[in-house]
């Protein structure tokens, strides 16, 4: 199961054994809430949480707050799937859409983490990010403004050929873009017309 922060409580799943932490919660008090989906009467279970090295220091932190962890070397057996995800983008909009959504999200919450001394937004590394994230392209957004990214290979693509495997969807999304040309192309002709009759 896939989930964020709202899964941390009120739910009662037996058999819970692993919870995997792709990002530490913006409130630290909630990291005991993830993890005690585990274990729960009495049984047995496991956490795993992802640290980039730069914020290494929430693992004093969990100390402080007497939380027992163990580092895990970091396994690289597992097969690569990026550029199975980052092909299948190039063909399917939705998945385009939802990885550009969740990129932005992820920036935005890390920039308002509660532990901003351990989690530095000046820190992140854009591209490895985006890669991660699986993107073909970076999104427009004001915080990669005036940012040189490193670390991330753009997929040379017109981002309007990228469909929805959904037929009516795309069909409305092609008829937006008909829409759009059409008055882009109207108000260039209205401008044309105007500067000439000015002269």
């Amino acid at each position: 199961m896939l989930s964020t922060d709202l899964a941390s409580r009120g739910l009662d799943i037996p058999d819970v054994h692993w919870i995997v932490q792709y990002d530490a919660p913006q409130d630290p008090d909630a990291f005991i809430h993830r993890v005690g989906r585990t274990a729960r009467i009495g049984k047995e279970g496991s956490a795993l949480l992802y640290l980039s090295p730069t914020e290494d220091s929430y693992i004093e932190y969990l100390h402080i707050k007497k939380v027992p962890i163990v580092e895990r070397p970091l396994e690289v057996t597992s097969m690569d799937v990026l550029p199975l995800v980052r092909k299948e983008m190039t063909h399917n909009r939705d998945l385009f859409d939802q990885a550009q959504i969740a990129f932005v999200s992820y920036i935005r919450g890390y920039k308002e983490h509660v532990l901003s001394y351990i989690f530095r937004f000046s820190k992140i590394d854009y591209g490895k990010l985006a890669t991660g994230f699986g993107l073909i392209q970076l999104p427009k957004m004001p915080e990669l403004k005036n940012v040189n990214v490193q670390n991330f290979q753009a997929v040379d693509i017109d981002l309007s050929t990228i469909p929805y495997k959904n037929a009516t969807k795309e069909q409305q999304r092609q008829q937006k873009m008909q829409n759009w040309k059409h008055k882009k192309n109207k108000g260039t002709t209205s401008s044309g017309l105007t500067l000439k009759n000015q002269q």
